[in-house]
């Protein structure tokens, strides 16, 4: 080993690093009917899911961003929206509610991932970025799920 060499030149700023960026696989969910009995009648007002998300703390609920979307197709041939979701031709409605460790889901449809001939439809990604990157929400568009997939390098 030779002698220390001086202190080289400042390099260039890097780019801003998503270490701390938090996100799901692709996930399947099963809804559950929410009903009200009313005598021998049962009713079903919507229904309800629930997914663990154990890295879903109070510091991002407080000073975080949290973002859900839906893959209304396929992973071949995705067709992403972030959520809440609402058509207004079909008057379908997903909506997400974020609590600690947990994201509850809530529909006026079974929205439940389904499987035809073998592909999968309806699967469910959610994205927690810590409030110390929060100044970077001007730099990409949150509603346009490619745009957050290219800007945080996050694969299918």
């Amino acid at each position: 080993n030779g002698a220390p060499g001086a202190t080289g030149a400042q390099g260039a700023k890097g780019d801003v690093g998503t270490t701390n960026v938090f996100y799901s696989a692709w996930l399947d969910v099963t809804y559950l009917p929410d009903t009200v009995h009313n005598g021998s009648t049962i009713d079903t007002l919507g229904f309800y899911s629930n997914i663990a998300a154990t890295k879903l703390d109070t510091s991002i609920l407080s000073h975080g961003e949290i973002k859900m979307y839906v893959n209304l197709n396929s992973v071949t041939d995705p067709a992403v929206s972030p959520l809440p979701y609402v058509d207004v031709f079909t008057g379908i409605s997903i909506t997400p509610t974020f609590l600690v460790q947990n994201i509850s889901l809530y529909s006026n449809i079974d929205a439940s991932t389904v499987t035809q001939n073998g592909t999968k439809f309806l699967q469910y990604r959610y994205i927690f970025i810590p409030g110390s990157t929060m100044a970077l929400r001007k730099l990409v568009d949150f509603n346009d799920y490619k745009a957050v997939q290219k800007f945080y390098g996050i694969k299918d």
